[in-house]
């Protein structure tokens, strides 16, 4: 197993990061996998299969090992290469290599048995994901290639075109949702990420060259390296796919301007790139990016639609230089090789496309379990905690109501000893005679055992509904019926209106008893009692706030469960927003 270091350099608190894959036709998918790797850490290491390992499992890789390795060490992001990595990522290669976790993309790598080759990472806790960049996969560069389509280079009106393009890989019975043909949308934001943002100095050398770079290979890798140490500041101009179509022909470019521009950017050489650069270098893109030196490499070119040289100016500036990258090989060779190859490579990705079906089935499955899992616990301790919380409401409203009944049972008794034991005071015109106060008591003293009972019996019955309530959710949880569901709502409902009758009733209690107490405070005064309107109001204004708890605690709990329902019926339609934004992405 060979190691290489690519930039030389080490932090003292560094966080080695380890990633590990085939890198076969590497595009700028597989660059910004690494990129996003390498945000997790510090140093990024790298490990590729060798031929045989990728044979076995997935079949003939496209590329060779020694033409992979040199393309990962090309990327930017990559600081170390490891050579003949192992296939299943063991917990001994992190140890080896001194790598605090794992970091691959959110799809499934499965072995030649269809396990996953990261699950000893996973358990033991140092794995982490990225995010897969869709739109572009090797699969579909390969589609493309095959069927000889342009579809990749218009938008999206010529959907069912593109989609032809995997014809050669997808088999009717099972379908990956990682392979899949779909049209690249660039961005801004993705431009800068790749993009290393540093401006030449006023002292640098500032080196040019164009093309096309069509699926970014080993012998471009080659002629920007050399290109590079002809100045200090590598400048890159894209052509625009009409006019690589228009000096190339057939379905070239494979790869869309938007793509190709990702694909150079990701590439450690390069400093900047020019996108929809011109056909022929022009005086006035010399002067505006300052250009010492213009590079091209050992193949022909051709003119310009207007006949001219596409090299005149800097041939006549004595600037422009033809050099040997010492690689021969062409994006043509790829190509070739496909189309020689191309059983070899359909057997290939079908016999892929069906194991990742299956692997993606199984998580699929795995992952509703856990999910519907995690729900019942979830609402089963939601339920648990209001339901406790209802039967301290009840508690509570039981203490308050008897204490409240209890305090009017005693204030008819007092009234009823004062008509007894007194008369009406003779500086008060305003009387009730006994006989009719003794009347008025008589019903007090009735309604305040009445209610005692009531609230009581209220008590008891809320109890036993909660009981009921409880029970039939944990068995509809476990049931999942919809009949007791059903029933278990009409109870709720009907346990809710109990609960607001008792709290007017109680509020309609307050005022009535208000009202009786300010007649008898008037008409009557006691140096033993001191039944004055205010001792009574301070007494009713305790009696008040007790009767009221109950009411009170009882709409709390209906506020606490129209809570809870909503968070419950909100968490579910979160999750279920993400399982289809899930489901669409990966379809």
């Amino acid at each position: 197993m060979s190691i290489s270091n690519t930039n030389g350099t080490k932090s003292e608190q560094e966080v080695r990061v380890w990633m590990d894959g085939c890198y076969d036709m590497v595009h700028f998918g597989h660059a910004n996998a690494c990129r996003q790797a390498k945000q997790m850490g510090t140093y990024l290491v790298v490990g590729v299969h060798s031929d045989a390992e990728i044979t076995k499992h997935k079949g003939p890789p496209v590329f060779s090992e020694q033409e992979r390795y040199k393309m990962v060490r090309a990327i930017k992001w990559v600081d170390e290469v490891v050579e003949d990595a192992p296939y299943v990522t063991a917990l001994e290669t992190l140890e080896k290599y001194n790598c605090q976790f794992c970091v691959h993309g959110d799809d499934i790598t499965v072995t030649a048995d269809g396990v996953d080759t990261y699950h000893i990472v996973k358990a033991a806790g140092r794995y982490r994901e990225c995010k897969r960049t869709q739109g572009v996969s090797t699969t579909d560069l390969v589609g493309r290639m095959l069927l000889v389509t342009k579809s990749h280079h218009e938008p999206d009106d010529m959907l069912p075109d593109r989609e032809n393009t995997l014809r050669m890989s997808l088999c009717k019975e099972s379908v990956s949702p990682w392979t899949g043909a779909s049209q690249f949308l660039a961005t801004t934001n993705k431009i800068i990420q790749f993009s290393n943002g540093r401006e030449p100095e006023p002292t640098d050398k500032v080196v040019y060259t164009a093309g096309a770079f069509d699926l970014f290979h080993v012998g471009h890798v080659d002629f920007l390296e050399k290109a590079k140490a002809c100045g200090d500041y590598l400048i890159v101009g894209l052509h625009s796919d009409r006019l690589v179509n228009r000096y190339k022909g057939s379905n070239h470019p494979i790869m869309n301007l938007h793509e190709r521009v990702l694909s150079v950017l990701a590439c450690r050489y390069v400093d900047e790139v020019v996108i929809g650069a011109p056909y022929s270098v022009t005086m006035e893109l010399i002067n505006h990016f300052k250009v010492s030196r213009v590079i091209h490499g050992r193949t022909t070119y051709d003119s310009d639609i207007d006949g001219q040289n596409p090299y005149e100016v800097p041939q006549a500036l004595k600037i422009f230089e033809q050099i040997d990258s010492g690689n021969p090989m062409s994006t043509q060779d790829i190509i070739t090789r496909i189309i020689d190859n191309r059983l070899e490579y359909e057997k290939r990705n079908k016999k892929k496309e069906a194991k990742e079906a299956a692997a993606y089935a199984t998580f699929q499955k795995l992952k509703a379990e856990n999910l519907n899992e995690s729900t019942a616990v979830n609402l089963k301790n939601k339920t648990f905690l209001k339901y406790l919380f209802l039967l301290i409401c009840l508690l509570g409203g039981m203490i308050c109501a008897l204490i409240a009944s209890s305090g009017w049972a005693q204030q008819a008794d007092w009234i009823s000893q004062l008509c007894q034991e007194y008369t009406p005071n003779e500086n008060v015109t305003t009387s009730i005679n006994c006989s009719q106060n003794s009347t008025i008591n008589s019903y007090r003293l009735l309604s305040a055992n009445t209610i005692k009972i009531a609230a009581i019996s209220s008590c008891i019955l809320c109890l036993v509904i909660i009981l009921i309530i409880y029970l039939i959710h944990v068995f509809t949880g476990l049931r999942k019926r919809r009949k007791w569901k059903m029933i278990a709502r009409i109870i709720a409902i009907i346990f809710i209106v109990l609960c607001l009758l008792i709290f007017a009733t109680s509020i309609a209690a307050v005022f009535w008893e208000l009202k009786l107490i300010t007649i008898f405070g008037i008409q009557y005064t006691s140096n033993a009692y001191q039944l004055t309107p205010n001792g009574y109001c301070k007494a009713q204004t305790g009696l008040a706030g007790a009767t009221a708890g109950f009411g009170i605690l009882s709409g709390s709990f209906l506020l606490i469960d129209i809570i809870c329902r909503l968070l419950t019926i909100g968490s579910l339609r979160k999750q279920d927003r993400r399982r289809k934004k899930r489901i669409s992405v990966i379809s």
